[in-house]
């Protein structure tokens, strides 16, 4: 007995560790093909909710790469594939906001089949504080109307948007792109 099932346990063995190996490599190939390619992460839940800071930094983030992008030379326009693999972000945040974007008159989308994103208007048109209030709507589904305001509330509100008109009325777009280009003041963009 111990001849007949000791052949029977080296062939479970060699069964087990047949799928151990495979197993493994299977692992290893699907962590290399979405490191590469970090579109194709789909999430379980779709509606990803982020914190206003990160989507303000998106929103400035998908300017600045569109707006490099068709300042240069070989006037390459960027499509959303593009953008997701520059950023490496889930295309779900990316397409929301391009569509914020969109929506507030900022960018457009062109009519091909891969759809690639343009300025609408020049670089030195578009105004930071334009791109901040086009992040800052980008999930409001018209609740702002029905949100009962305390007067202190809305007096704070309207003294922080005072504050940032000031503090981005003349910087546009083209000025982001031209820091963005200098190294030396990388960190004083803002």
């Amino acid at each position: 007995y111990t001849a007949i099932y000791s052949g029977f346990a080296i062939l479970l063995l060699f069964m087990i560790w047949l799928y151990l190996g495979w197993l493994i490599l299977l692992i290893g190939a699907s962590i290399a093909f979405y490191h590469q390619h970090p579109e194709k992460v789909q999430w379980e839940d779709e509606s990803i909710a982020i914190s206003a800071v990160m989507r303000e930094n998106l929103a400035f983030q998908l300017m600045l790469e569109i707006g490099q992008q068709y300042n240069l030379p070989d006037g390459f326009v960027p499509t959303r594939k593009s953008l997701v693999v520059r950023l490496k972000i889930p295309q779900v945040m990316i397409v929301a906001m391009l569509n914020s974007l969109e929506s507030c008159g900022l960018i457009v989308r062109s009519a091909e089949k891969e759809s690639r994103y343009l300025l609408l208007q020049d670089s030195e048109q578009i105004k930071l504080i334009d791109i901040l209030k086009a992040a800052r709507n980008a999930d409001d589904k018209g609740l702002q109307n029905q949100l009962q305001k305390a007067p202190v509330v809305t007096q704070l509100q309207q003294e922080i948007d005072r504050s940032l008109q000031q503090l981005l009325a003349e910087k546009t777009l083209k000025d982001l792109i031209l820091q963005s280009r200098d190294p030396v003041n990388e960190n004083s963009i803002v």
